[in-house]
């Protein structure tokens, strides 16, 4: 895979930046800060997390406002690997009409392009969303619309959602 950090450009001076496996000292240390500031980890699940960093999310003022992570895992369903992804993006730059889709498919795309590259055998992304405010029937239309398909829910009650890589998934 290209070592390179493609740069997407969106209204009102955001940017989605890919950083997975090219971040730099700087570039950790800005994102560390984030999850600190918005008390969204640990600072061990945070140490941890760092090196699962898909996308970096700027702020016209260039100030890192949100980031993806992914990591493979199986979920129960099939028992198939997935990318599963997670997304923090500050309140603020939330209400950016189609900035957290644009991040989610820029990091849907890096992610199948990583996946090809490597053979590791993962089938798609998929989320577990724990937000209680997405488990509503307009995010699940945006959601089917955006290409994911809804899997259940935990015994937690938390929604599961794949989006398979193309030509990757053939139903069982």
């Amino acid at each position: 895979m290209e070592n390179i950090q493609r740069k997407h450009e969106w209204r009102d001076g955001y940017k989605v930046i890919e950083v997975f496996g090219t971040m730099s000292e700087l570039q950790q240390q800005q994102v560390l800060e984030l999850w600190a500031s918005a008390g969204v980890v640990s600072p061990q699940q945070a140490q941890q997390r760092i090196h699962q960093v898909v996308c970096m999310i700027l702020d016209p003022q260039v100030a890192v406002c949100g980031v993806s992570t992914a990591y493979l895992d199986k979920l129960r369903q099939g028992g198939y690997t997935w990318y599963l992804m997670r997304m923090f993006i500050r309140p603020k730059a939330r209400k950016t009409i189609g900035l957290p889709a644009l991040a989610s498919r820029v990091t849907r795309k890096h992610l199948a392009r990583v996946s090809d590259d490597t053979q590791n055998g993962a089938k798609g992304t998929a989320v577990i969303n724990e937000n209680p405010g997405l488990w509503k029937k307009g995010m699940h239309r945006h959601y089917v619309k955006a290409g994911w398909n809804f899997q259940g829910k935990r015994q937690d009650g938390q929604e599961i959602w794949i989006c398979p890589f193309e030509g990757e998934w053939a139903a069982d």
